[in-house]
């Protein structure tokens, strides 16, 4: 740790391992990455030597983190195309390996920590990604922090309960699932503590190992950059989210079969717009004679999209963590109607921040009065983007992380 000259705290060098940032149009595939948030909180009080993974072109690629380290090391990965990746995934289950660490592993990423395994050099390592657990043993004489946002057996638990989710997809977590609970149980260890974003998350990982320390911080959002613009357009409804992630597929399909036709019997001036790539065939074929019914990718910029929808839905009834898609439409000011199990650790006040409902009645009912009330969706959106900069800033989140990162450094008893 350093010390300025009145003998007070100062900045401490941290060496940051990442499984990979994402930018541009690649960063939005998964919305605004939360490791690159991540790193801009991190960077604030802190002086950061980044090792990441990386698909991009490393020229292209380090301009854009320069300006928030000290020092950026990128190691190449090998990218997947759609078909490569398939055929990845039947591998790795044939072998009962977790694909994410089989793309994760390499020779190059070992030398490169090893070679910054100096005494005294760093005061931290932070681990991003359960898959960079792999290289726990390259980094020792320090505390390491390993950031995890979800525990993954909770999300392949949650991922079992989508009633849509393909044959392959289900055989697959069922047998990734032993490999998952003795990763989070034994391999989780060799850090001083793990992070997660949500309560739940935290409580699966203790059942498999008491003996951890699990400390939760949400979820943050950059809410200069997610702000209000342009005028929204009439009677457009828009979800974002990957269709090929089992939480957001379960979300597309139960609004699209369950609430939507609810919706279209009491009004039809009322556009929906889902974004996030291909749709699922059981979807196409809920949405095959609705010309009313867009789907779009994602883009370079979704503000513009957000900004353009009157109400913004999240109809989410399984899955890890926290609802990201949720911060940003809170920041863009927008009128939210969510399930109870979309608002899971963010705690939007029903009728104040948001409308939240209990089935799909009142979901349906709730998006149909907000398509016609332009005074209670501005009332909604202005409480909504208050509550998104008190409780989930980037700078509301980097104290919390400085806490964290102090009482860590401090506690030596910790080190594995």
């Amino acid at each position: 740790m350093h010390y300025t000259e009145d003998g007070t705290k100062g900045s401490m060098n941290i060496l940051y391992i990442s499984s990979g940032i994402s930018f541009g149009k690649h960063k939005y595939k998964c919305g605004i990455n939360h490791s690159l948030n991540f790193l801009k909180a991190l960077s604030i009080d802190n002086e950061i030597t980044l090792v990441m993974f990386t698909d991009f072109d490393k020229e292209e690629l380090r301009p854009l983190v320069g300006e928030l380290c000290e020092e950026v090391i990128l190691v190449r990965r090998n990218a997947y195309n759609r078909f490569a990746h398939r055929i990845l995934r039947l591998y790795c289950f044939l072998r009962n390996e977790l694909a994410e660490f089989y793309k994760d592993r390499s020779m190059e990423m070992k030398a490169q920590l090893e070679a910054l395994n100096q005494p005294d050099r760093f005061d931290i390592a932070i681990y991003d990604n359960y898959s960079i657990v792999q290289y726990s043993d390259c980094i020792n004489h320090i505390p390491k922090l390993l950031n995890l946002t979800d525990s993954m057996t909770l999300k392949s638990q949650e991922a079992l309960k989508n009633p849509t989710i393909g044959l392959f997809n289900r055989a697959e977590l069922v047998r990734r699932m032993g490999r998952t609970k003795e990763l989070e149980k034994n391999d989780y260890r060799a850090f001083s503590k793990c992070i997660v974003v949500a309560k739940n998350d935290r409580d699966t990982l203790l059942e498999l190992n008491p003996l951890l320390d699990i400390v939760v911080i949400p979820l943050h959002i950059d809410t200069e950059y997610f702000k209000k613009g342009s005028d929204e357009k009439e009677g457009l409804i828009i979800f974002t989210g990957i269709p090929w992630a089992e939480h957001n597929a379960d979300a597309i399909h139960y609004f699209c079969a369950d609430i939507y036709p609810l919706i279209k019997m009491k009004t039809d001036r009322v556009r929906l717009l889902l974004i996030g790539g291909r749709q699922r065939k059981e979807i196409k074929r809920l949405i095959a004679n609705d010309p009313n019914v867009i789907t779009l990718g994602f883009f370079d910029d979704i503000r513009p999209y957000l900004d353009h929808a009157t109400v913004f839905i999240s109809p989410m009834r399984i899955g890890s963590g926290m609802n990201m898609k949720m911060l940003e439409a809170m920041s863009m000011s927008k009128a939210i109607v969510a399930t109870e199990y979309a608002n899971r650790s963010i705690g939007l006040v029903s009728g104040r921040e948001a409308v939240i409902c209990r089935d799909r009645f009142e979901f349906a009912d709730a998006v149909v009065s907000l398509l016609t009330d332009t005074d209670k969706r501005h009332f909604l959106g202005a409480n909504a983007r208050k509550k998104a900069e008190a409780d989930f800033s980037i700078e509301v989140y980097a104290r919390k992380l400085q806490e964290l990162i102090e009482a860590t450094t401090g506690d030596k008893g910790k080190i594995p």
